[in-house]
């Protein structure tokens, strides 16, 4: 366990289906840094043509982590 959080879930906005998750709120003072910190997790993401390119130029600031399993996306970078 890496701290107490208040986190809420994040959806696809053109399926609805579940995709990740947000830090909404860390009880640790030492977990802050964390807040507003989005997690998606990549084995629920597939890619698609995207007919809307203001859409995709979005996610051109999602940063990979060295884990396999999500990618972050956060105010915070570094």
């Amino acid at each position: 366990m890496t701290g107490k959080h208040l986190v809420r879930d994040v959806f696809c906005k053109n399926c609805n289906i579940k995709i990740g998750w947000m830090y909404e709120y860390a009880v640790d003072p030492d977990q802050v840094y964390k807040e507003g910190c989005v997690i998606l997790e990549r084995k629920l993401l597939r890619e698609v043509e995207e007919p809307n390119n203001s859409l995709a130029e979005r996610w051109h600031t999602l940063t990979r982590t060295q884990s396999t399993s999500s990618v972050t996306s956060s105010p915070y970078s570094r």
